[in-house]
């Protein structure tokens, strides 16, 4: 067993040392080189409370990393303690789960399953503090496991007392880990004895006054470290979900499956282990002492992360997996003695398959906001670049260009919400040529915007950030490059996705209200135009006059009634010509009585002859929208019309969609065609992407009108007076021509 542990801990080891990252992952990652460089926790240098031991390690392999002229010496001297305390895990965590029940072979077993988790796994590769806390809050348990073993030896209690304060130089959390098991053994211990807890109580004040007192010092005194302290704490609460802050039922499901499954990677691999786990929990009843071990061991601090904590940051989970991993071998162990080997290797070797293709890509790839500092440096070499972006993404790399000590291009403000009116007005003004948009793929707000001219890069990490680095700041984004300003653009009063109606409904907008605004870019040849969107509403509704202007002129005028409405509209050659670089679109709706008759302007497209275009006609239901993701769909009825615009050439139709058998027993049969014929048939099992050519023939002689049939739907409400009563046949997530 010693050797077997022995030859984990070297396979650790050596596999972390060779992939150690020469670029750091996020803004944590830099706050914490920036203080190895300069320490200053008022600066955010590291990010408070200030993890003195830490910096002080990385300042020690920082400078030998830099003497051997290594590549990226922060990274990798941030890293190397990661690696080196995950390798520490091996006997520290042997010798704990040992203390728990005896048994050499759980003990070894669970060690080898928890140091071999996909997070542990990964997490110890990032140039971060928490595995090098674990290790440390570990230690001390162990101490304390053993001080309580020992009643009266006074030595143990104090080490242990002493190292308790002492962890949370490291990180500070870890106090959560440990305070709570150095009360067991100071309220456990017969006969009481004062002098005990005076002992420990000064012990542990000493292992605090370590780290404390250079760190006060070092920070312009108390005042001026206390401030810092609060406005960390003020940020910390007001500015992530958490369940303290937004207790619902989706965030407290969300910090469950952060928290028990995100660690193992693959919900099959996590649905394996806390099956396992549940029946090893059960075994714990059966001895009141170990229960009550493992939970002052894990339920103090699970309490505070799964309450306190933002736990999408995944790798805050780390010290709740090692009891998980050993009371899972103890089920196992319940189960058949003779499956503890075989099966935890199995956990094992799944685990790895998934972390360590991770691991490599995290060595050798920079992340996501990296890869983009550094394609913009370039293209600015070339031509002046404008940057916008949304506030996330902004914020989030502002401490990256502190780092690199470049801001590549003329950024421009991001005020959140707003932010692509940043861009739209630099374009109006002719400030900007070449424009970058660093977007978050959950906001939708660039539907805004006619990006059919732009080229997007996707920045992405390459793995599933959500389980390895879930929390990552700044963490993917897509950029959108356009090499010259979009050929329109809208501004207030639209509802083109779910977000942006959201938003103008809390602005108080809407053609009904005041006019929506949009901007053309000019140019003279003939353009076609489509606008589409709802008369909210209900049936007998006044009827709504619908008015279109361009720079004054109308060009719309149109009765709705309750519904939806779809325009296409031929702008003759010239039509767009005048002063500034964009002609004005003003939208509005107006009731004949008089009364406000909410219309919701849904649908927007400008192109020039030959431009493939197409849009929503009779028989889709409103865009809707997965928050958590940005995820947009329309329901498509049985019988739904699309309108592409003929183009004199072959079009390429693109139609991606939900699996059907979500809804139905078995595959519907689809049809999509033009007037009389059947242009393609499809029978989808799963998720799809359904791509039709439309003969440009076909489409003239149909005046673009295509229709979509499914021979199957359902009502959800159906049964329920109150409930849905629309008849769905297919959830659409996108249309695309080209």
């Amino acid at each position: 067993m010693p050797r077997a542990l022995a030859a984990l801990a070297l396979l650790f080891l050596a596999a972390h040392l060779v992939l150690l990252p020469g670029t750091l992952g996020d803004i944590d990652s830099i706050n914490f080189a920036l203080g190895v460089r300069d320490f200053d926790v008022a600066q955010h240098q590291p990010h408070p409370p200030g993890y003195p031991l830490y910096i002080g390690l990385a300042k020690l392999s920082t400078s030998v990393f830099e003497w051997m002229q290594v590549q990226g010496p922060e990274a990798r001297g941030l890293a190397f303690w990661g690696a080196v305390a995950g390798t520490a895990l091996v006997p520290l965590l042997f010798s704990l789960f040992r203390m728990l029940d005896g048994s050499r072979r759980i003990a070894a077993w669970a060690t080898a399953l928890t140091v071999m988790t996909p997070l542990v796994w990964f997490t110890s590769l990032r140039p971060l503090s928490d595995v090098t806390g674990l290790a440390a809050a570990v230690g001390t348990q162990l101490l304390l496991l053993m001080a309580a073993a020992q009643p009266s030896s006074s030595r143990l209690l104090i080490a242990g007392a002493f190292a308790s304060g002492l962890t949370v130089g490291f990180r500070s959390q870890t106090f959560l880990l440990t305070l709570p098991l150095l009360g067991y053994v100071l309220v456990s211990a017969r006969p009481p004895s004062a002098a005990r807890w005076l002992s420990a109580g000064a012990a542990g004040a000493l292992g605090v006054l370590v780290w404390g007192v250079p760190l006060v010092l070092a920070n312009g005194g108390l005042s001026t470290y206390l401030e810092a302290l609060g406005q960390q704490g003020s940020e910390d609460f007001s500015g992530v979900v958490m369940f303290w802050n937004m207790p619902t039922l989706r965030v407290g499901l969300a910090a469950l499956q952060h928290t028990f499954i995100s660690p193992w990677a693959t919900p099959w691999l996590a649905a394996a282990v806390l099956t396992a786990a549940a029946i090893g929990i059960t075994t714990l009843f059966e001895h009141r002492r170990t229960a009550l071990l493992v939970g002052l061991l894990t339920v103090p601090y699970l309490v505070f992360h799964l309450i306190f904590q933002e736990t999408r940051t995944v790798r805050y989970s780390l010290p709740v997996v090692p009891m998980i991993a050993w009371v899972a071998v103890r089920g196992l162990d319940r189960i058949s003695a003779g499956a503890v080997a075989p099966v935890t290797t199995a956990f094992i070797v799944y685990g790895l398959a998934l972390s360590v293709p991770a691991t490599i890509g995290y060595s050798r790839v920079p992340p996501p906001i990296f890869r983009a500092m550094a394609d913009l440096a370039v293209a600015n070499r070339v031509t002046p670049v404008t940057v916008a972006g949304h506030r996330r993404v902004f914020s989030e790399s502002r401490r990256v260009r502190e780092w690199l000590n470049q801001t590549p291009g003329v950024w421009l403000p991001s005020p959140v919400g707003r932010e692509w009116l940043q861009l739209t007005e630099a374009w109006r003004s002719g400030r900007a040529g070449t424009a970058w948009f660093l977007a978050n793929p959950q906001r939708t707000d660039l539907a805004l915007l006619d990006r059919s001219e732009a080229v997007v890069s996707e920045y992405r990490w390459p793995f599933d950030s959500s389980v390895f680095a879930g929390g990552a700041r700044p963490d993917e984004f897509d950029a959108y490059v356009f090499s010259r300003p979009a050929g329109w653009f809208l501004e207030e009063g639209w509802a083109i996705t779910p977000e942006v109606a959201g938003k103008t409904f809390r602005d108080g907008g809407g053609p009904h209200v005041r006019e929506s605004v949009g901007w053309i870019r000019r140019r003279e040849e003939e353009v076609e135009m489509v606008l589409g969107g709802r008369h909210l509403g209900p049936p007998g509704s006044p009827a709504v006059r619908l008015i279109a202007t361009i720079d004054g002129r109308q060009v719309l005028d149109r009765r709705l009634e309750s519904g939806f409405f779809a325009d296409r509209l031929t702008l003759p050659a010239g039509s767009l010509t005048g002063s500034g670089a964009y002609a004005q679109l003003l939208v509005r709706a107006t009731a004949a009585d008089g009364s406000v008759q909410p219309v919701s302007l849904e649908h927007f497209d400008v192109q020039s002859t030959g431009v493939p275009m197409f849009a929503f006609g009779d028989g889709w239901y409103e865009p809707e929208q997965e928050r958590s993701t940005g995820r947009q769909w329309r329901w498509m009825s049985p019988q739904a019309e699309l309108w592409v615009r003929p183009v004199g050439r072959d079009v390429r139709l693109k139609i991606s969609a939900e699996s059907p058998v979500r809804y139905f027993d078995e595959p519907p049969a689809l049809r999509l065609g033009a007037e009389d014929t059947v242009l393609a048939r499809l029978s989808p099992s799963a998720d799809f992407q359904w791509e039709v050519v439309v003969p440009s023939d076909q489409l003239a002689r149909a005046g673009g009108k295509l229709w979509i049939e499914s021979d199957r739907q359902f009502v959800p409400g159906e049964g329920d007076p109150g409930g849905d009563q629309r008849r769905l046949a297919l959830r659409v997530f996108s249309v695309a021509v080209h």
